[in-house]
């Protein structure tokens, strides 16, 4: 799911800050653990990536100087 984040990011214009990668994979891990059957695939990786997206355009009027591409950790939103 990682990887299929990464490359919907890539797909949009977007890169993941490599220290993205662990936070993902633990959040990725903790939802197939809840319900293997609806967190083990591309949706979740999606939606995931879309609020991401979303954050980032919120810290970007705050740092108008930041990258427009890259997507930090503080950009996730990785509860439950």
């Amino acid at each position: 799911l990682v990887d299929i984040t990464a490359a919907l990011a890539a797909a949009r214009g977007y890169r993941l800050d490599e220290g993205c990668t662990f936070p993902l994979l633990g959040y990725y891990r903790r939802r197939q653990a809840e319900n293997s059957r609806t967190a083990g695939n591309g949706r979740l990786a999606r939606n995931t990536l879309e609020k991401a997206i979303y954050n980032q355009s919120r810290r970007l009027v705050a740092e108008p100087a930041a990258p427009l591409d890259l997507l930090l950790p503080g950009d996730l939103e990785l509860e439950g």
